[in-house]
């Protein structure tokens, strides 16, 4: 027979705290998969590997498209500075997803929600290209990053409640 100690309110609530915390980062760490994804395949585009991760943005691979249409157009010996640099630019814009993540992790609620309506834009350009797998793939990231931003909003509502003192507590101290 197993040994079960009741679970008082304080440790409830602490467990609860504890499985929104891991749920925020959950989803927080999509920023993440996002970023990573799209550097990744930025470098299989020029590396000439057809493959790429549906997970990545759209907007990473307009711009491999548009530094290789460049570098197309000009000097041979040019071709590497040009797609250095949308590479490059890539990186700027993968960075800019690990800062929502930082940030999002933080519990920085405006963070989460302004990667999450980047990350949904850039479902414009997948639309265009009809590309559907990689729609429905961040249509899955884009629950991920809700259920962070979920998270977050409880995290902030029990901070809150944490911070309210009761009356009879008040009236007991004077």
């Amino acid at each position: 027979m197993v040994n079960q100690t009741p679970i008082n309110p304080s440790q409830a609530q602490m467990m609860a705290r504890l499985k929104l915390e891991r749920q925020l980062r959950g989803g927080a760490s999509w920023f993440y998969w996002i970023a990573g994804l799209s550097i990744i395949n930025s470098i299989l585009f020029i590396l000439d590997i057809s493959s790429t991760f549906v997970v990545g943005l759209g907007i990473t691979q307009v711009i491999d498209g548009i530094s290789a249409g460049i570098a197309d157009l000009t000097e041979p010996g040019m071709m590497p500075m040009i797609r250095t640099i949308g590479l490059v630019i890539n990186i700027v814009i993968a960075g800019g997803f690990v800062a929502f993540g930082i940030l999002g992790s933080n519990r920085r609620k405006w963070a989460i929600i302004v990667g999450m309506v980047l990350y949904a834009l850039d479902i414009i350009i997948l639309i265009i290209a009809m590309d559907w797998l990689s729609i429905l793939f961040h249509a899955i990231a884009l629950v991920g990053l809700v259920s962070g931003l979920s998270a977050c909003s409880k995290l902030e509502k029990l901070d809150a409640q944490s911070l309210v003192v009761p009356p009879e507590r008040i009236a007991g101290i004077y």
